[in-house]
């Protein structure tokens, strides 16, 4: 659609040629302004557009793809048709006026558009500067009223441009004078010249009279003439003589210079016309004549009355034959009016510049001290002024104005000066004051004559300040301050200059602003944050006592309430929180009337930002209290009416009522739902005091979770009085996990009920199983309000449950246990079996000692298997004389190569031990169970003591321990250091099932199975602990005096043999390395030894090609397994690892496995272990 034309077209249109800017280049001023629309905007065009009578001009312009357009299709032609307001479109195609516009259905395809009226001088609208885009947005207030700010910057700077030309104009024209005058000197110059020639020739020829007189005719026409030319020229000339530095003549125009007559001048010196301090560049430039023949320069000129002006001199030293100075032409011109459109026109671009580095600084402004020094800075730096300063005018008795930041030459001037806007105070009547109160801008341009009601003129002169402009910020038509800026000198202001200066202040005025709300908000959100958290997890008198106080001190006020409204007399509030100098009041009831909070029990929320005391004088606790601030907010119930009041109180003047009301608006809501939930709480409680009676544990909890009503069944169940628990969450008290407590309340928001069993705790830790009836309790409305719980105590019916499953699970076990014997001596038949077949081939002493060895070992292992079969079959087993020294010194070694490296371990036994009765195996598993679980409860590390002793039981030890009888007997000691056992378990820790340990590292079959076994030899254990100090556990079993011998067979397995592999073994025991490296060789493989993670290292560097194999020990000094295989995958991320362990745990295999290994043995690994791991690893290598 087609823009009309606006009313007063021509006159624009004459108004746009005026400023001789259309079709001219591109201008850094104007495209700066155009990148900071579309930065403050974030908008990817934006131009400064030109309307002409058939299109549109883009002075200025970013992401435009043409500099200029019909104007029927310009949306800026509809833009200027509203010269006082920003015409924006939301979405350009949805828009009428422009959904078939080119620019909108093609390229560059426009959604958004924003445009301000370029509005200059006649009041007309030139253009726009606008700022578009391709997707529909609007502009926040903050962008529009910065876009606006923005195009009075593009109009000034028209102005300047205008300015700029012009004056450059008249400088031109001026030029063109001065140059006719020159040339008219050189014409009196040539007239003299010649005067003084016919001279001459009258003295040489006095003959030819009628000659000379002729020519004295015609030379008393042209001196004339140069008379004429002299008295009548525009520019003011004297002739000056040489030797007395006097004057000969002036003409008319020098003596309107001076201000004196040309006779009266002639009596003067030369110097007299000058300022005493440019005396001495009129001697320099007379000296410099004398060389060059010419000089000019600028010096301060005087008139008649003492006063001076700027001129420009032109000293002509002409000369005779000999070169010595006759006379002097002294051509003088007043340049002060240049001088001051020079002076005018720097100060104007000066301003500009200091007003575009100041809207920057707005732009970037993170927080308001640090946008007011910084733009002190710049009007100092770029401004060139002395001392800048910004001030807030305050409220408070005496009017005072507060200095905020400054820069520049203080000089302790601020801290002396004590300034008011109070028309009644001293210093009120200043330009600051004037400049607060009125809302204008005041200049004073030199404090020295014009500084009137100036109170601090003597501070300012001592400081070197000459020239004031005060300008004002404004927020809505409110002075609420200004900004100060001191000139060193008499302040010459243009109009030009106040527009920017102006300008700058509000947008100085508008950054302070958007600072402030964005601070705010930033603060509401702290409030809110911190109120919020302080109270989550509040509840009855503990919530209100909490968001009083931390409202209070979130919003910096001196004391709040909240309270609850009589609901008889509504007359009078019962404070259920009372907040005042930092800590709580006693409770107090409240009469409403003739106090502020009368008009808030009425549903009213009342701020009075001050003078409280003055609303209200009959309330003579406002007085009291000091209180001069007041503000409260009613507190609504569900059904709209006044249920309490929540209020803050200040000692000062509120200066953020709008943060105070938002926080108490926020809170106010949360606070009536507790008030109302507490009274039906009540209710409720009294409706249930009957539930007390019930067998089974009564609850009710609110949607939060907190217990709400508590019956005495629960108390004797659970262990916590009803005082106990009242609003705490039952998250909090007995659901040490709240994974199957989340399911159940998921269920019971989807169904309105839930029936299941959950795990609970008491209040002294002991576990329960509880089956729960929950029901959703609904309002009124039929809302969820809360759930009512009867909870029925099942742990024991479990636990037969438990005991009835264990039977089972032990009947399994044992079937089990059979089968995996049965197969253990499918294995182990054949390695028996082959021993004897090696014995009879293999005769050397060495040989002998490996199978001896493997014979042992295979030996165990069928004694293992017969021990799975007696626990399959019961604990029944081969009886034998069992020798407890030989079974000790097996324990210590297996401990010694297995336990970690910090337990230290001791044996005290005799060789002379009485001879048990009974199954080695079964009896050496007892000892091992003890040992295992004593080095379990050290796991920093500790001391592990293992004792034989014989002992005599008599018949009175007997008659104490139901399990002895009188006789001899072996007692093993088990004694460790370590973490000990609670009295509070320690009759359970025999229980089958019953363990301490972490999931994976314990049956809880251990000390169950051992004592199994001791009492079927007729034995029994007797354990002491104390908590942090160890256990001792005591093995007693029936011995025979006397002594006996044991002896073990010996068998051996064939192994799979190597081919030559180099196998880098680590381990820092001699021994291990040196039986790994005979087992190694014996069988077609080559070793490398080293004994730590450091030499390994070395070792591979040197031996990397051969090396086939690693095989490192996990715990060793210097530098550990995890070190070493992480340094061997630096060097070779291909190299195979084998990784072995004396602590065969997860933990280990873990470690291994986190570096990348595949391939776990423990130690004490056999041959035929280590070999077949080695066969595997070797496999996986070379496929």
């Amino acid at each position: 659609m087609k823009a009309p034309l606006p009313e007063d077209e021509d006159l624009r249109l004459a108004a746009l040629r005026e400023y001789e800017i259309l079709d001219t280049p591109p201008e850094a001023a104007f495209d700066g302004l155009t990148q900071l629309a579309a930065h403050i905007c974030q908008t990817p065009m934006a131009v400064v557009s030109l309307i002409d009578e058939g299109r549109q001009w883009f002075k200025s312009q970013i992401g435009m793809p043409v500099n200029e357009t019909p104007r029927d299709i310009a949306f800026c032609s509809h833009a200027i048709l509203h010269k006082d307001q920003v015409m924006e479109v939301f979405d350009a195609s949805l828009d009428e006026r422009f959904a078939d516009n080119p620019s909108v259905t093609s390229g560059p395809e426009i959604r958004f558009y924003a445009g301000a009226p370029l509005v200059a001088r006649g009041n007309q609208p030139l253009g726009t500067l606008c700022v578009i885009d391709r997707v529909p947005r609007q502009l926040t207030a903050a962008q529009t009223e910065a876009l606006q700010t923005l195009s009075r910057n593009v109009v000034a700077q028209m102005e300047l441009r205008l300015h700029a030309k012009q004056l450059a104009a008249e400088l031109k024209e001026k030029a063109r004078i001065t140059e006719q005058l020159r040339e008219q000197n050189a014409q009196l110059l040539h007239s003299e010249q010649e005067t003084g020639r016919l001279l001459e020739l009258a003295e040489k020829s006095r003959n030819a009279l009628l000659s000379v007189l002729e020519d004295e005719q015609r030379l008393g026409h042209e001196l004339r003439r140069w008379a004429d030319a002299f008295e009548n020229c525009a520019q003011g000339i004297l002739i000056g003589l040489p030797g007395s530095l006097g004057i000969f003549a002036c003409n008319r125009a020098l003596a309107q210079l001076h201000g004196k007559s040309a006779a009266e001048i002639a009596h003067l010196s030369l110097m007299d016309l000058f300022v005493p301090g440019d005396h001495e560049r009129v001697y320099a430039a007379i000296t410099a004549s004398q060389v060059e023949g010419q000089a000019k320069f600028e010096v301060a000129m005087l008139r008649a009355g003492g006063a001076s002006f700027a001129a420009e001199v032109d000293l002509v030293n002409v000369q005779g034959e000999d070169g010595a100075p006759v006379y002097w032409v002294v051509t003088i011109q007043d340049i002060s009016e240049r001088k001051l459109a020079d002076l005018m026109l720097a100060r104007t671009n000066r301003a500009l510049k200091m007003m575009s580095a100041c809207n920057e600084a707005v732009v970037r402004a993170t927080d308001e001290p640090h946008l007011l020094a910084e733009v002190s800075r710049l009007a100092v730096e770029i401004g060139g002024y002395r001392l800048a300063w910004v001030g807030y005018a305050q409220h408070d008795e005496g009017k005072n104005i507060q200095p905020i930041a400054h820069a520049g030459a203080e000089a302790g001037y601020l801290q002396e000066i004590r300034l008011s806007w109070s028309e009644t105070a001293p210093s009120g009547m200043g330009p600051a004051a004037r400049c607060i109160r009125t809302g204008k801008t005041v200049v004073c341009e030199d404090i020295t004559s014009d500084g009137e009601g100036f109170f601090w003129k003597t501070a300012a002169l001592s400081r070197g300040y000459r020239g004031i402009v005060c300008l004002p910020l404004l927020d809505e038509g409110r002075t609420f301050g200004l900004l100060a800026l001191y000139a060193s000198e008499v302040q010459q202001v243009g109009a030009d200059e106040i527009k920017l200066l102006q300008e700058m202040a509000e947008d100085l005025a508008f950054g302070i602003r958007h600072l402030r709300s964005r601070q705010e908000k930033q603060r509401m959100q702290d409030v809110v944050l911190k109120v919020s958290q302080a109270v989550s997890a509040g509840h009855s008198e503990d919530f209100f006592h909490s968001l009083t106080r931390h409202m209070v001190e979130a919003l910096g006020a001196d004391g709040g309430l909240v309270g609850r409204l009589n609901p008889e007399s509504r007359q009078s509030i019962e404070t259920r929180a009372l907040f005042m100098n930092g800590q709580f009041v006693e409770n107090v009831s409240y009469t409403l009337p003739g106090t502020p909070c009368e008009g808030v029990s009425l549903g009213y929320t009342c701020i009075f930002e001050r003078g409280i005391q003055g609303e209200f004088p009959a309330d003579d606790w406002l007085a009291e209290q000091g209180i001069e601030a007041y503000a409260g907010i009613p507190l609504m119930d569900t059904k709209r009416q006044v249920s309490g009041i929540m209020s803050v109180f200040f000692r000062r003047p509120l200066d953020q009522a709008s943060l105070v009301h938002s926080t108490l608006k926020i809170f106010a809501a949360r606070v009536a739902d507790e008030l109302e939930r507490q009274e039906t709480d009540e209710r409720i409680r009294e409706q249930a005091s009957l539930l007390d009676k019930a067998q089974d544990a009564i609850l009710v909890r609110d949607l939060d979770h907190r217990i709400t009503f508590w019956n005495k069944s629960a108390e004797a169940l659970y262990g916590w009085t009803a005082k106990e628990v009242l609003g705490k969450a039952v998250t909090d008290i007995f659901y040490p996990n709240t994974q199957d407590f989340d399911a159940a309340i998921r269920q019971l928001l989807q169904e309105g009920e839930w029936v299941g069993e959950l795990d609970q705790v008491t209040k002294d830790g002991k576990p329960l199983i509880i089956e729960c009836r929950w029901t959703m309790v609904n309002d009124r409305a039929g809302k969820p309000k809360s759930v009512l719980c009867i909870n029925t105590d099942i742990t024991e019916k479990k636990k037969l449950e438990q005991q009835f499953l264990r039977a089972q699970r032990m009947e399994s076990i044992g079937t089990l246990a059979g089968g995996i014997a049965h197969d253990l001596n499918n294995v182990l038949a054949p390695i028996m079996m082959a021993i004897d077949l090696l014995k009879m081939t293999v005769k050397d002493r060495q040989g002998q000692e490996i199978l001896a060895t493997i014979s042992q070992s295979a030996q165990r292992g069928a004694e293992m298997v017969n021990q799975v079969l007696s626990f399959a079959r019961g604990m029944e087993g081969r009886r034998m004389d069992v020798h407890a020294h030989m079974l000790i010194r097996d324990i210590e070694k297996i401990a010694r190569d297995t336990f970690p490296k910090n337990i230290q371990i001791f044996t005290d036994h005799r060789e002379n031990l009485w001879p048990v009765v009974g199954d080695p195996t079964q009896i050496h598993q007892v000892l091992l169970n003890l040992c295992v679980n004593a080095r379990d409860a050290m796991p920093d590390g500790g001391r592990l003591v293992v004792t034989g002793k014989n002992v005599w039981l008599d018949e009175n030890y007997a008659a104490m321990n139901l399990d002895a009888v009188p006789g001899p007997y072996l007692r093993v000691e088990v004694t460790d250091t370590g973490l000990g056992i609670p009295q509070s378990i320690i009759e359970q820790i025999f229980d089958p099932f019953f363990t301490t340990k972490e999931l994976g590292k314990g049956t809880g079959l251990g000390l169950s199975t051992s004592l199994a076994i001791i009492k079927s030899h007729g034995g029994f254990i007797r354990v002491t602990s104390q908590s942090g100090q160890g256990s001792s556990f005591r093995v007693y079993l029936p011995a025979r005096e006397g002594t006996g011998e044991h002896t073990l067979e010996t068998r051996t397995v064939e192994l799979p043999h190597g081919q030559g592999q180099t196998v880098l073994v680590v381990d820092d025991e001699q021994t291990i390395r040196e039986i790994t490296q005979q087992t190694l060789e014996a069988f077609g493989y080559k070793a490398i030894l080293a004994a730590d993670g450091a030499e390994a290292v070395t070792r591979y560097a040197q031996y990397r090609d051969s090396i086939a194999i690693v095989l490192t020990d996990m715990m060793m000094p210097v530098m550990d397994g995890p070190a070493t295989i992480k340094v061997l995958r630096n060097m070779n991320p291909k190299v195979k690892i084998i990784a072995a362990s004396g602590i065969a745990t997860n933990e280990a295999v873990n470690k291994a496995a986190g570096q990348g290994v595949k391939h776990f043995v423990s130690k004490p690994y056999t041959a035929e272990s280590l070999l077949k791991v080695l066969q595997v690893a070797l496999a996986e290598t070379e496929g």
